[in-house]
């Protein structure tokens, strides 16, 4: 169940969302223009695993990692939640996974109901949705090849390309990739430990991959040898 404190903050002003496409999300944006306002504190949860599913989010700024526990305690991280992210979307009345912030965290709260109530009157709406819901599935199987049989190297490889492609995508720097999460974070994404994680990054920067220049902050010197390195693992997999 949601505790107070879960709740949004419904006294901030709103302003936000990306440009909207076509008619179908542009209610959408508006809507979430409109939404409650809300921050978080790292370590804090946006949603909790199994708890009633009363909104969906944007990330304004900041980051989560979307998790499910392990019946040993442990938790397989699933993706993570960046700016301009739709989080909180399905099908079920309760969230399958937790969102925990990993910086401070902004978010915008659209009630579940608000939304049904959008898509009633505005039908092209749930296309955008689809799309947004389609992204997370394909996603989460891009996560299942890439680390279901490959070496510790290539599965860093693969999530530092994931994260450069997305920059790309975004008008960012390909090449400069800041990480709001941690190893152990990063570990639980890709079925590795955390030592694993940070040897590996060592090796990366051994063979001239990448440069460390912060803790959170990687620099990819050789981008198109990273690519080849998941490539080549894709055709072995094959």
């Amino acid at each position: 169940m949601f505790s107070q404190s879960l709740a949004p903050n419904t006294t901030q002003p709103a302003v936000y969302l990306r440009a909207p496409g076509a008619d179908r999300g542009e209610e959408l944006d508006h809507g979430l223009a409109r939404a409650s306002l809300r921050k978080i504190a790292v370590g804090e949860h946006a949603f909790l695993e199994g708890a009633p599913r009363s909104y969906i989010f944007k990330v304004e700024s900041g980051a989560l990692a979307l998790y499910r526990s392990l019946g040993d305690g442990r938790r397989q991280v699933l993706g993570f939640g960046f700016d301009g992210d739709l989080i909180g979307l399905g099908a079920r009345k309760c969230h399958l996974v937790g969102a925990q912030a990993l910086k401070p965290t902004t978010l915008r709260c659209l009630p579940v109901p608000q939304l049904k109530q959008m898509i009633n009157a505005n039908p092209g709406l749930a296309a955008r949705l689809y799309e947004a819901i389609s992204e997370e599935l394909a996603d989460a199987q891009d996560r299942f090849f890439n680390v279901s049989q490959r070496r510790a190297i290539e599965r860093v490889a693969f999530f530092l390309q994931k994260l450069s492609h997305r920059n790309e995508a975004r008008g960012a720097d390909p090449r400069v990739i800041l990480l709001p999460m941690s190893r152990a974070d990063i570990g639980d994404y890709l079925g590795l430990t955390l030592e694993t994680v940070s040897r590996t990054l060592s090796e990366l920067r051994a063979k001239g991959y990448i440069c460390l220049k912060e803790s959170r902050v990687v620099q990819l010197r050789n981008l198109n040898a990273l690519n080849e390195l998941v490539d080549s693992a894709s055709d072995d997999v094959e």
